[in-house]
């Protein structure tokens, strides 16, 4: 789902660059994705950003 043009819709519906765009936005920043999925409940996708602290540094991604 984060390959550019992967799409499980018909032809002619959508380009599929949704996700693709998102994770190329996240990489610039140094943020990252997070999904969970389960069949039958669905998808959760929720995009991270780092904080900076004051002095414009970026804080570390918590492992």
């Amino acid at each position: 789902a984060l390959l550019p043009f992967f799409s499980k819709k018909r032809k002619n519906e959508r380009c599929g660059l949704g996700l693709y765009v998102i994770r190329q936005i996240l990489d610039l920043h140094h943020g990252f994705l997070h999904i969970n999925s389960a069949v039958g409940e669905g998808t959760c996708i929720r995009c991270f950003f780092p904080v900076l602290s004051l002095d414009n540094s970026a804080v570390s991604r918590p492992e």
